[in-house]
């Protein structure tokens, strides 16, 4: 994907702090046996999320930074050794609040594919009760994984379910289109975007199309 950076100048520097900090934190870590570098992902998720606040004319640029940020963060968490009170101490109580609404609770003392379908279920039910900034960020965290899927999945039709934790297509599909259903329903914040819902946007459209185009 080409990020068009052209419209980013008001973006004040503890974006460029968040996006910083996502690139050291992991280095060296690539995506899902993949050579994607790491930092390919929250820059796409936070273009992503910069693209709806600002085709949504949202007013506080203040608000709005923080944001994209935390969309920046939103993994760290999950998959370094950074905590959210490292988040909280670094970049400030409201972005942590955000990057905490992404953030899995991965027990790591036990096998990923055995704990897969609990955090799941898990990360579904704090999304139907997400603030609407969060619900911004999981759509562009998983609007982003999709578009990789399908890459992959064309090429390897199958046989991608092999790459994950959980090897079912039938979960996966579970998974994303529950995503899909509860990111479709209305804004829970009127104040939010105040020119359209979500579901409106055309980053929703994409993330449904794609979830119809793998899953059916």
């Amino acid at each position: 994907n080409i990020l068009d950076f052209s419209r980013w100048d008001q973006f004040s520097g503890i974006f460029f702090r968040a996006l910083c900090f996502a690139e050291v934190a992991p280095r060296g870590v690539k995506r899902k046996m993949s050579d994607i570098d790491f930092i390919c992902h929250p820059v796409e998720v936070a273009s992503i999320v910069h693209d709806i606040l600002y085709n949504g004319d949202y007013p506080i640029i203040q608000i709005y930074n923080r944001v994209v940020a935390a969309a920046a963060l939103h993994d760290v968490v999950e998959d370094t050794s950074y905590t959210l009170k490292d988040i909280d101490e670094i970049f400030g109580e409201s972005i942590c609040e955000l990057v905490a609404e992404e953030t899995e609770n991965k027990r790591r003392k036990e096998r990923p594919e055995d704990t897969w379908r609990i955090r799941k279920e898990e990360f579904l039910e704090k999304l139907s009760k997400a603030p609407d900034f969060a619900r911004v960020i999981t759509l562009a965290d998983k609007l982003s994984n999709m578009r990789d899927m399908l890459i992959d999945y064309k090429e390897l039709g199958n046989e991608l379910w092999n790459k994950f934790n959980n090897k079912s297509k039938e979960d996966h599909a579970w998974y994303y289109k529950s995503v899909v259903e509860e990111l479709g329903k209305p804004n829970k914040e009127r104040n939010f975007i105040v020119s359209f819902e979500l579901s409106e946007t055309e980053e929703y459209k994409e993330l449904r199309e794609l979830v119809n185009d793998i899953f059916g």
